[in-house]
């Protein structure tokens, strides 16, 4: 398998090896672009914090950005 970003999509282009051609897939970047932006906003915060905050602030950092464990019971 082979990645690449063509364009605004990311290829997955799988073969065998002993073939030169094979099936490509492509996926559109553009639903992750939010999520990308919203990781690398929490990155920064997080290393911001690293060199300035308390303990306490780190923590609190690592809590908002842990995935939750427990769903919200439906109505």
């Amino acid at each position: 398998m082979h990645l690449s970003i063509t364009g605004a999509r990311l290829v997955f282009d799988i073969r065998p090896r002993e073939r030169r051609s094979g099936v490509a897939h492509l996926l559109s970047l553009s639903p992750l672009r939010r999520i990308v932006k919203d990781y690398y906003t929490v990155c920064d915060s997080y290393y911001a914090a690293i060199r300035t905050a308390t303990p306490d602030r780190i923590e609190a950092l690592d809590m908002a950005a842990a995935p939750s464990t427990t769903k919200a019971p439906r109505s």
